[in-house]
């Protein structure tokens, strides 16, 4: 939804999305505040790159260098030899791919960034059938269907949001 709030009408953010960094456990970084200079890996074609070349937000260190790596496997391969200072990718992803390290990798607490997920519309939708489907999601995280649905997918059911409207007519 960032940045695009008055191209349509929204119903969210239902979940929040973020990019994390990792760095080796034994490692000296702490966090992203006033770090230059260090060496990043991505995974090629994804937000945490884009968000890495483009610097959208105050958040994102300048990087000396950017390596883009095909499979997210690779970048945590660059970061384990030692080519790379840290690797940055979606939240879930980096923890999914950190849980059977034994230790060896960890996440800086700040996230690299962070965005709110929502379900776009035309602008001159209707507003009762927008408030009607937000009425929907709501009472299914109230019940805690969202919270069971994460859970099958492995995501963070604690990224799920308080949904509202946003534009329509």
């Amino acid at each position: 939804m960032d940045d695009r709030e008055d191209k349509y009408s929204w119903i969210g953010p239902y979940m929040y999305s973020a990019q994390s960094v990792v760095v080796r456990a034994t490692g000296d970084i702490k966090s992203l505040g006033g770090r230059g200079g260090m060496k990043i890996a991505v995974q090629t074609s994804t937000k945490t790159e884009e968000f890495l070349l483009k610097r959208p937000y105050d958040t994102i260190p300048n990087a000396d260098k950017i390596y883009s790596f095909s499979e997210i496997g690779e970048t945590f391969g660059a970061l384990s030899k030692g080519y790379v200072d840290a690797c940055a990718g979606h939240d879930e992803a980096m923890r999914d791919f950190i849980k059977d390290s034994q230790g060896s990798y960890r996440i800086i607490d700040e996230p690299l960034a962070q965005s709110r997920l929502g379900i776009a519309f035309r602008k001159d939708e209707n507003r009762e059938f927008l408030e009607t489907l937000a009425n929907a999601l709501a009472d299914m995280r109230n019940e805690g269907i969202i919270a069971q649905i994460a859970e099958k997918y492995n995501v963070s059911a604690e990224n799920a949001a308080e949904v509202s409207v946003i534009g329509g007519k």
